[in-house]
């Protein structure tokens, strides 16, 4: 739908319905470069070093015959996808800025839902990321700030702010914005960032296998969306009356 930036706040939105994302990162958003530290058996039934991507690990995940991880220990395995305190930049960040710019040197395609989440930030809805990584929320915000930096175009940025703009003025009665950077700082938390391996995350819903985890935290993610999503109910319309939102959740 064509959107009208002139005054750069589309106050269209108030008539969409209210569709909210759930993403996965790893082999959806992007593919990343981060690898999984395992052994393998070698012929003569020694073990040596074998570094694997996520695409991979999905295959072999259960061939415990030829495929353990460190001293049998998958927090070494693992060691990629957690945050280092030390660092100047985390891994994180380098293998998302490397797989983006990937797919925008035409290295490779990207993954399934790379442009369902750019329109998602296009068009400021409301979404989470759901992993099963270890790193901090505020690493994964980071990563998504870095995706709006790197992909959108400067049309698609402006689209993007003007709805935000938009989102601002008819829900929450703002007649005056903020910079730029400050707007999409405040849209940028409005958003949920779960890594389900994380220190935190664990401590929250300790003892709990870490899949079933994936889905306590989508359950999450839904109530709390829902719960964000209720400015709907403050926008101008006639008599205080609710506006019309309609539910409507995409996995991706």
């Amino acid at each position: 739908m064509h959107e009208d930036t002139a005054h750069s706040v589309n106050v269209r939105v108030a008539d969409r319905d209210l569709k909210y994302y759930i993403f996965d990162w790893d082999d959806n958003i992007l593919h990343m470069p981060t690898r999984i530290h395992l052994e393998k058996r070698q012929p003569d039934g020694t073990w040596a070093p074998h570094l694997v991507s996520t695409s991979i690990f999905s295959l072999i995940r259960h061939d415990a015959q030829h495929y353990r991880p460190p001293h049998g220990n998958w927090s070494e395995a693992f060691v990629e996808f957690q945050d280092c305190a030390g660092t100047s930049e985390s891994q994180f960040l380098r293998d998302a800025r490397e797989a983006i710019l990937r797919i925008l040197n035409g290295m490779e395609l990207p993954p399934p839902s790379f442009q369902t989440f750019r329109q998602t930030l296009v068009e400021g809805r409301l979404f989470a990321i759901v992993t099963a990584r270890g790193h901090a929320s505020a690493t994964l915000r980071t990563g998504v700030r870095l995706f709006v930096d790197l992909v959108l175009t400067p049309d698609e940025r402006n689209r993007m702010m003007a709805n935000l703009h938009g989102y601002r003025a008819c829900f929450d009665q703002v007649n005056e914005f903020g910079t730029d950077e400050e707007e999409l700082t405040y849209y940028l938390s409005l958003n949920h960032y779960y890594a389900v391996t994380s220190p935190g995350f664990s401590r929250a819903v300790s003892r709990t296998n870490p899949w079933r985890r994936v889905g306590r935290a989508a359950q999450t993610v839904r109530g709390a969306l829902i719960c964000r999503a209720h400015y709907c109910n403050s926008g101008p319309h006639a008599g205080g009356a609710p506006a019309p939102c309609r539910e409507r959740r995409v996995l991706g």
